[in-house]
């Protein structure tokens, strides 16, 4: 197992590459995210986001194409925390097109049911790992869609990721609270399908990774996206 880092200790990582602490975040061995080490990551993007960011966005990529689902799904609950912790830059930085492909293949369940899966057979613990991973790629997705609606132009595939995954039949979970907790507040999208509370559940003490640190934000305004607009510009 790999011991957590103890919150207040974030110093210790001040001075390792930015790799590395995402590296070790995103190590297997964990059995619950590391709050510590998540919050030590948002504390060098803030400081200095365009230097860093970049930096961090390739890290999760790589720990986000690993063919292990355990680091996988650590993966996706930093870029959780991250995205609830820090602000438009990095929100910018995970727009792009090569890791928004991988979240929405994380999505669709495409990433874990590829050609070599068919010559392996799962124990019941990496196929529940596998379904961790699509469940929480697929509340990420549906949250950024809902969050980012009134900036789409800022960051048009949150939504456009989110049209897809629909076009292909990924059938979203309803959020929840924590789901929605961005510092721009949400519109919402109407859920499809209840949330799987087996993942829910999963492993790690999710209310608390995924609660964004306090910070004062502008209001923007409310009300259901029109989906209907935003599908065709993502057609076009």
């Amino acid at each position: 197992l790999v011991e957590p880092m103890e919150v207040g200790n974030q110093d210790v990582a001040a001075n390792r590459p930015l790799k590395d602490l995402v590296a070790d975040a995103c190590n297997e061995l964990h059995l619950v995210p590391d709050l510590a080490m998540h919050l030590a990551i948002c504390d060098r993007i803030n400081q200095n986001p365009y230097g860093t960011g970049d930096d961090v966005v390739k890290a999760i990529y790589k720990a986000l194409d690993n063919s292990k689902p355990a680091v996988q799904w650590l993966a996706l609950k930093l870029l959780e925390t991250l995205m609830k912790n820090t602000g438009p830059e990095f929100y910018r930085l995970v727009a792009q097109k090569k890791l928004m492909k991988l979240m929405q293949e994380h999505a669709t369940g495409k990433k874990n049911s590829g050609f070599m899966s068919k010559f392996r057979s799962d124990d019941l613990d990496t196929q529940r790992q596998k379904e961790e991973c699509q469940e929480l790629a697929c509340v990420l997705i549906k949250g950024w869609a809902e969050a980012f609606v009134d900036i789409k132009a800022d960051v048009p595939l949150f939504m456009e990721t989110y049209l897809k995954c629909q076009r292909e039949g990924v059938r979203f979970p309803q959020l929840i609270g924590e789901d929605r907790n961005y510092h721009t507040p949400p519109p919402v999208i109407p859920d499809e399908s209840p949330r799987n509370a087996s993942v829910q559940d999963g492993p790690g003490p999710t209310t608390v990774i995924g609660n964004a640190v306090p910070a004062a934000a502008p209001a923007v305004s409310q009300g259901m996206p029109n989906l209907t607009e935003a599908k065709e510009q993502a057609d076009l």
